[in-house]
């Protein structure tokens, strides 16, 4: 086992946690308890945010450093783009919808898949191709989803749109707005 391990887990930490919010809101929603908006406005933040850092800051290395890596940056791309579908798929239903636990379990089931298959593979490649440091900068730059959630609406986003409750009609593209903007300024520090 390397001393890069831990970097890999850290990386696979923050898809692990969507995982385990996606599976809470799904579980509330079923059980028809009023948190689940909250939770549902919280997942799709989070599932936004790792969405748009990928795409800034982890894939571009990736197709730098890993031979297959356009193969592997296509893959991904096509993965969150599902992704960003799923989140996009709740905005206007109602926390009791009939269809809704089908949303929330498909946009469980993605985010599951995309966590395996970056532990099982991307990461570990990665993990293995980068010197320790630019893999310790990569992670920094990537995984801000480790610290707490915001409880609150993104201060980016515009009104209408509160991360609090069930994702309202537009809210997929104004946190990717948001957060596109916010991932621009991080790489420019």
């Amino acid at each position: 086992m390397s001393s890069r391990t831990p970097l890999d887990a850290l990386f696979a930490g923050y898809l692990h946690d969507l995982v385990q919010l996606a599976d809470l809101a799904r579980t509330e929603q079923a059980a028809g308890m009023r948190s689940a908006g909250t939770l549902v406005g919280k997942l799709a933040l989070e599932a936004m945010r790792i969405s748009v850092y990928e795409r800034q800051f982890l894939l571009p290395v990736v197709a730098d450093v890993l031979d297959d890596g356009p193969a592997l940056v296509d893959r991904e791309l096509a993965a969150l783009d599902r992704l960003e579908d799923h989140v996009q798929r709740l905005e206007g239903l109602e926390v009791a919808a009939p269809g809704a636990g089908d949303v929330l379990s498909g946009l469980t089931d993605c985010a599951a898949e995309i966590a395996s298959s970056q532990r099982h593979d991307l990461l570990p490649r990665l993990a293995q191709a980068l010197p320790i440091n630019d893999l310790t900068a990569l992670a920094a730059r990537v995984t801000p989803t480790q610290e707490p959630g915001a409880t609150h609406s993104h201060p980016k986003l515009p009104a209408g749109h509160d991360i609090t409750l069930w994702p309202g009609v537009g809210m997929t593209s104004a946190l990717r707005a948001a957060l596109t903007d916010e991932a621009a300024a991080r790489a420019a520090v």
